[in-house]
């Protein structure tokens, strides 16, 4: 039981400082506040976006709706309200949808639905290549 509890707290230790060495590493990484001029150049204010959390604040002039509304609202174990990708879709009723790597990892079940609708409604008009969200996946949707 000693030996397990050690190993435990060796790991509990070694877990703990790689997280602080990643955030050491983080102290470079993308700021909001450069992001807003170059989400600017594809996203308009006023425009309706679902995308990835953390682009919130880079749009803050924006009608922004999180992608995990799009996975609580089609799923019956996370609501009552259940819908479909395509119903949400129309329910919001986005301008442009933006996502990263995460969010594309997050979404496994409903990318290939999400990616059929974004590719019959609209376009990729934006893959930006990006140092701490892996890309940044801009798509417009025609309304």
């Amino acid at each position: 039981a000693a030996a397990v509890a050690r190993v435990l707290v060796f790991g509990f230790v070694a877990e703990g400082i790689y997280a602080q060495v990643q955030g050491l590493r983080k102290m470079d990484a993308t700021n909001y506040m450069s992001l807003r001029p170059l989400m600017a150049q594809y996203v308009p204010p006023g425009s309706k976006v679902l995308g990835a959390t953390n682009f919130w604040w880079a749009m803050p002039d924006t009608d922004f709706r999180s992608y995990y509304m799009l996975y609580y609202r089609t799923n019956p174990r996370t609501t009552d309200d259940v819908t479909d990708l395509e119903g949400y879709m129309q329910e919001f009723d986005p301008d442009y949808v933006v996502l990263n790597f995460v969010a594309r990892l997050f979404l496994p079940s409903v990318n290939p639905v999400l990616n059929a609708y974004m590719e019959e409604h609209g376009e990729q008009i934006a893959f930006i290549p990006d140092k701490t969200y892996g890309f940044i996946e801009i798509w417009k949707l025609d309304r």
